[in-house]
């Protein structure tokens, strides 16, 4: 799936509360990134519902400034709440152009986020060919539309 040509959809961890998802994801983490230097792994472990760990605009934040730091400086990037949400894909798009490896994006507990259904919709749109998703849900909080 994560080797697969594109375009391809987010890859879905799906089990019951405490059946490892989270640290399954974390070893592949781990030694993926032994294995494969020209990768760039952007990830986020939801901790507990409600908490900063699952404010989508805090996640979004997260994974740009990192991002960023792989390729150019912060400072076109928006510190306002709406614009952050709506300004990552593009600079996902635009700084994936220039990565000569993969992208991987992964995010724990995506269940869990704050209205995840609204703010982290752009993860089944097209993305770059270079973007890989990989998410975690447990499945009895999952919503029926994943």
């Amino acid at each position: 799936m994560i080797a697969a040509p594109p375009p391809t959809p987010p890859l879905l961890v799906s089990g019951g509360p405490g059946s490892g998802k989270s640290l399954l994801l974390s070893k592949w983490i781990a030694q993926q990134q032994k294995q494969s230097p020209n990768t760039l792994f952007l990830y986020h472990f939801v901790g507990r519902p409600l908490s900063t760990s699952s404010e989508p605009v805090l996640i979004i934040k997260r994974l740009t400034v990192k991002l960023l730091q792989h390729f150019w400086s912060i400072s076109g990037l928006s510190m306002e709440p709406s614009k952050i949400l709506e300004e990552f894909p593009r600079w996902l798009e635009r700084l994936s152009a220039r990565h000569q490896g993969n992208i991987i994006i992964i995010i724990d507990s995506i269940d869990q986020i704050q209205q995840a259904e609204r703010h982290m919709k752009w993860l089944i749109d097209p993305l770059p060919v270079n973007v890989r998703v990989v998410v975690s849900v447990n499945v009895e909080t999952c919503p029926q539309a994943w």
